[in-house]
């Protein structure tokens, strides 16, 4: 496959996974109009469904007052005291309640918003993996191939959650780790992403040479080397960063 072939191949599938977003948009307001006609619909007792049960049971009702008047007017009692059975039918269950509506509108919303994220999660997933593939292909080094799954997942850097767990230690004793709020708000520098660039490539990589590591890691590989050897002090001291991604006041070249 050439470059320009594996560019087409991209541009097409970045336009069709925008339109398969749009298109879980649009799902999500649809699956919400079905949900609005459920909580609005109306049910009529001669429905072809079930007109036949409600005949029956409305001939039962029928002939159990003939009986209730027949044995008053056995026992010589008024009619106008005698009891009296009725049939009774709700067009509308639970979403007769317009409190009941309200809530269950909120429920099919929130949860329509969760599975619209989810869908454009995994449509974003598919177009990662294709755009991965692609890039692969024309990547010739085990080091540049080895950049690519040095990523996290998401399951690993978030534990599971429950309303007991806030305010509470787990079982397990996770808890956030101090600051953590605050890292996770905060805009990283250029030397914080830099800095998190080169501790991860040597963390993924501990087999490869320093200039190895430097390549992915997109610095000079004397860094590399300060790294393994002072845990980072040449750029933790704060040292000024140039363009190529080095340390100025490291030596790098």
């Amino acid at each position: 496959m050439t470059k320009g072939e594996r560019e087409d191949l991209r541009r097409l599938a970045r336009q069709k996974a925008k339109l398969a977003k749009s298109k879980a948009d649009e799902r999500a307001k649809a699956l919400m109009a079905q949900v609005e006609e459920q909580l609005a619909a109306e049910y009529d007792p001669y429905d072809e469904a079930w007109a036949a049960e409600y005949q029956a049971a409305r001939a039962a009702i029928a002939k159990l007052n003939a009986e209730i008047a027949s044995n008053f007017r056995a026992a010589g009692l008024t009619l106008q005291n005698a009891p009296s059975a009725q049939i009774y039918w709700r067009e509308r269950g639970e979403s007769a309640s317009a409190a009941r509506r309200a809530e269950l509108r909120r429920l099919a919303a929130a949860r329509l918003d969760a599975m619209t994220a989810a869908a454009k999660t995994a449509i974003e997933t598919s177009l990662v993996d294709i755009e991965t593939e692609l890039t692969r292909d024309g990547l010739e080094s085990a080091e540049a191939r080895a950049f690519l799954g040095r990523l996290p997942a998401a399951e690993n850097l978030l534990p599971s959650l429950s309303l007991d767990d806030l305010g509470r230690p787990r079982p397990d004793g996770w808890r956030p780790p101090d600051g953590a709020a605050a890292a996770l708000t905060a805009t990283p520098s250029a030397a914080d992403r830099k800095r998190r660039r080169i501790r991860q490539a040597i963390e993924d990589n501990p087999g490869l040479s320093d200039r190895a590591v430097a390549a992915i890691a997109q610095c000079d590989h004397t860094t590399v080397a300060a790294w393994r050897r002072g845990g980072g002090s040449s750029i933790e001291g704060g040292g000024s960063t140039s363009q190529d991604g080095g340390s100025a006041s490291g030596g790098e070249a």
